[in-house]
C-alpha cells in the first residue's frame, strides 16, 4: 500500500541517501521502488558527491540537500565520513534519521514494523562485519539500512563515531560504529543469529552515561544475504540489500537484475522527462518487475 511513514508516528525524520554520477542508475532504481511505497519525497535527504549528479537530479525536479565533492582517491571512505557528519548534524537538529544505501531496495513499507519498537534508539538490518564483533554477538549493525532516534544518547554516540572517523586514515563507518557500541557494553539476551534469523532482537548498552536500546531486525525481512536461485524469497523481503563483492556499476546492475531487483528500462537514459510529474518521470524510465 502507498502508506507514508508519518501514518505510523514518524513525522520528524529524514532518509539520508547518497549518490554520485557514476552510480546514479543504482540510485534511480532505488528511488522508483521507494516512491511506489512512499510517494512523498519531502522526507528524503539527498547527499550529492559531484556536480554532475546535482545536474542530473535537477532533471528529475529534485535537489541536493547537501553537496560535497569527493576526491578521486579514497573517495569511498570519504563518502562514509561525510555521510556520518550529515547524520550527526540532522539528529542534533532533532530529526530521526534513516541511513539508506541505494542498493538496499525497499520492497514493502518498513514503517509499520519499525513502529513496533517505539523505545528502540537504533533499529538496524544485520551484517557480519566487523568479523570480531560478528563472532562475539552473532551479527552486527549494517549501515545500509539503519534508523537512529534523535536523543542525547544517539547524539553522543555519533559525536564519538565522527571524532574517531576524523582521526583515522580509513574511516570505515560500519567498523567504527559497531566498535563504538561494543565500547558502550552492548549485550543481547541471547547470541544473535544472522542469515537464518526470522525474529527481531533487542539489546541494550551498559554505559553509565546513557543506555541505548538497539534492535536488530529480522534477516528474513531485512535481507542482506540473497539466494540468486530464489527470487521469490528475496522479493518477499521488506528491504533487500543483497551483498555482492563487486563494487563497479555494471556488476551491481547485473546483480540487481539477477536478484529480481532491477526496474530501469534499458533505454532509460534516452527518455525525456521534461515537464513530467515525479510519478510520470519514474514510470517513464521503469519497467516494473514481473515473475516471467
Amino acid at each position: 500500500s502507498r502508506e507514508d511513514g508519518e501514518h505510523h508516528g514518524y513525522r520528524n525524520y529524514r532518509i539520508v541517501v547518497t549518490s554520485t554520477s557514476t552510480y546514479f542508475p543504482i540510485f534511480l532504481n532505488w528511488l522508483y521502488q521507494y516512491y511506489l511505497l512512499c510517494p512523498n519525497t519531502q522526507f528524503l535527504y539527498f547527499v550529492c558527491f559531484d556536480s554532475n549528479v546535482e545536474k542530473t537530479l535537477r532533471k528529475y525536479n529534485l535537489r541536493c540537500n547537501y553537496t560535497h565533492y569527493l576526491p578521486s582517491i579514497g573517495s569511498h571512505q570519504r563518502l562514509w565520513l561525510i555521510r556520518g557528519l550529515v547524520v550527526r548534524n540532522l539528529i542534533t537538529m532533532g530529526y530521526d534519521v534513516f541511513l539508506a544505501d541505494s542498493d538496499a531496495i525497499w520492497l514493502r513499507n518498513p514503517f509499520p514494523i519499525l513502529a513496533q519498537f517505539p523505545h528502540s534508539d537504533i533499529l538496524a538490518s544485520r551484517a557480519s562485519y566487523p568479523e570480531e564483533i560478528y563472532e562475539r554477538l552473532g551479527a552486527t549493525v549494517c549501515m545500509g539500512f539503519v534508523y537512529f532516534q534523535s536523543n542525547p544518547g544517539t547524539i553522543s554516540l555519533w559525536t564519538s563515531v565522527n571524532d574517531e572517523m576524523m582521526r583515522t586514515k580509513q574511516p570505515d563507518d560500519q567498523r567504527i560504529f559497531n566498535r563504538a557500541l561494543m565500547k558502550l557494553g552492548l549485550t543481547f539476551p541471547r547470541k544473535l543469529n544472522y542469515v537464518t534469523n526470522k525474529v527481531h532482537d533487542t539489546g541494550v548498552t551498559q554505559s553509565k552515561a546513557y543506555s541505548l536500546n538497539v534492535t536488530m531486525l529480522s534477516h528474513a525481512m531485512f535481507r542482506r544475504v540473497c539466494d540468486i536461485t530464489n527470487r521469490n524469497a528475496t522479493r518477499a523481503s521488506v528491504v533487500a540489500h543483497c551483498s555482492i563483492s563487486a563494487k563497479d556499476l555494471s556488476m551491481k546492475q547485473l546483480a540487481a537484475k539477477n536478484f529480481g531487483l532491477w526496474v530501469l528500462r534499458p533505454d532509460w537514459q534516452t527518455i525525456s522527462v521534461a515537464n513530467l510529474t515525479m510519478s510520470e518521470m519514474l514510470e517513464a524510465v521503469a519497467q516494473p518487475y514481473t515473475t516471467s
